[in-house]
């Protein structure tokens, strides 16, 4: 049921792909597109990166997108979520009443470890929630991208 209606929908959420230095800081993306007539009031999403490789920062800010809709975005670790692998955070984007157009929603800055595999490390965006005008949940399709890790 949940994808027929995401389907119906037709919203989605992307991560852009990104090259980064053991022990640098990339900051990544996460994109909305929803066809007109459907955008969002409010989204929320879980970030599921790596922990022995990657560590999501606390400077999480809006993406063009959200900062033109009026919205703030927030992300802090999930609790009962942690595993061995991976660290996931639990991130909310609200405020006002504007529908969030196509764009950019928000900027995650990451943080490469020193000490992290040099290639790909998966970065996953989890459980995807669009909020309409009736404060209604539509659930989206989980998504993923590649943060290659270099010298």
């Amino acid at each position: 049921m949940a994808a027929a209606t995401s389907n119906a929908w037709g919203q989605s959420l992307r991560i852009s792909p990104a090259t980064v230095s053991r022990g640098g800081e990339v900051s990544i993306e996460i994109s909305l597109e929803s066809p007109a007539g459907k955008e969002p009031l409010g989204l929320q999403w879980e970030m599921a990166v790596p922990k022995a490789e990657i560590t999501l920062l606390d400077k999480v800010a809006p993406g063009a997108a959200a900062t033109a809709a009026g919205k703030l975005v927030r992300c802090a670790p999930k609790k009962g979520s942690q595993t061995a692998a991976m660290a996931v955070s639990a991130c909310i984007l609200i405020g006002g009443q504007k529908p969030i157009q196509n764009g950019a929603i928000a900027v995650m800055p990451l943080r490469a470890s020193a000490n992290a595999h040099l290639g790909a490390a998966k970065i996953r965006l989890e459980k995807p929630l669009a909020v309409g005008a009736n404060s209604k949940g539509v659930p989206l399709a989980a998504s993923e991208a590649v943060l290659t890790i270099g010298k």
